[in-house]
């Protein structure tokens, strides 16, 4: 078997076109050795583990080719160099003329908005101009309503935006069900639809193997934007709580974190940075009490609704 257990550096001069020569090279354990071309007694030894090896390297005009053979000549491996063909007159007065290299306009740096403390600025890994086209893309498509969604209810633009920026859909008898709970799993395909992710299939949860979300919960795991439990799963049918979401947003953002709590009952919540940091840019609220209420299940419209606010601070000019 051929193992190699060296590296072998040489320098090769200019030979002539007819002129030609060989090398004999030892592969064996005590290391490389140069020979004159004849087979001296000792390259019967075992050096390697099955037969004697020797490189048998040739050198021509135009290549070097090196093969690993056995020494009663049986090839093993073979691979060859090849001379780069010359810029100027070679021997054989061929001449290729010489290519200059392609130039592109020079590129000016980019400069990222710098978030503040009342403004979050989008994450390096979103595409800006992706996101502002789902965007406008409410400023073309045609109003859309929902039977349990009247024009009067709080978050009726929000679900009316969402649903021309394609980032959410009604069912099929006309509702929205803007109280209904949403599952890890929906708030995740929101999410992909509103930052434009590119589909994704290589994902590590365990229990998301063939779920309707798969493509989803991929695209945000790629960016980062999702972290599974510790047994490896990643729960896609249990209800997505308002923390989960803020740490979900806040994942495609920079942000300068809140510097006091923005709500009584999230000084312990382990989402406190994100939720005062968006409180004070506007995109979160409390109840009537004052409570951001962490631990509770988020419904249709309060998802829709964080969601819509942080893109208005994000594209604001």
């Amino acid at each position: 078997m051929y193992r190699p257990i060296a590296i072998l550096k040489f320098t090769l001069q200019p030979l002539g076109s007819d002129a030609q020569g060989t090398v004999y090279l030892d592969g064996g354990a005590s290391g490389w050795k140069f020979y004159d071309g004849m087979k001296y007694d000792y390259l019967n030894y075992m050096f390697d583990e099955d037969v004697p090896v020797y490189s048998h390297i040739t050198v021509a005009s135009d290549k070097v080719q090196i093969e690993a053979r056995t020494t009663d000549g049986r090839l093993v491996d073979m691979f060859a160099v090849a001379k780069l063909k010359p810029t100027v007159p070679g021997p054989t007065g061929s001449y290729y003329p010489e290519t200059k290299p392609e130039t592109s306009p020079e590129q000016q740096p980019t400069t990222s908005p710098q978030p503040t403390p009342t403004k979050p600025a989008f994450g390096a890994q979103v595409n800006i101009e992706a996101v502002r086209a789902v965007a406008e893309q409410a400023q073309s498509a045609a109003p859309v309503s929902y039977n349990d969604v009247p024009a009067a209810s709080w978050s009726a633009s929000f679900v009316d935006r969402a649903s021309r920026m394609g980032i959410v859909k009604g069912y099929s008898d006309g509702s929205y069900r803007p109280q209904a709970k949403v599952t890890r799993a929906e708030f995740a395909t929101m999410l992909a639809h509103a930052f434009a992710l590119p589909t994704a299939s290589d994902q590590s949860f365990s229990d998301t193997q063939g779920h309707w979300a798969s493509s989803a919960i991929a695209a945000l795991q790629a960016t980062g934007a999702i972290n599974g439990y510790p047994d490896g799963s990643f729960r896609p049918n249990q209800p997505v709580t308002r923390a989960e979401i803020v740490a979900m947003l806040a994942r495609f953002t920079s942000y300068v974190p809140g510097s006091a709590t923005a709500f009584p009952d999230t000084a312990q919540s382990w989402a406190s940075e994100p939720i005062a940091a968006f409180a004070a840019a506007g995109i979160v609220s409390g109840d009537g009490k004052g409570r951001f209420q962490p631990s509770a299940s988020a419904s249709r419209a309060e998802s829709v609704a964080m969601i819509i606010r942080l893109l208005d601070v994000l594209l604001a000019k």
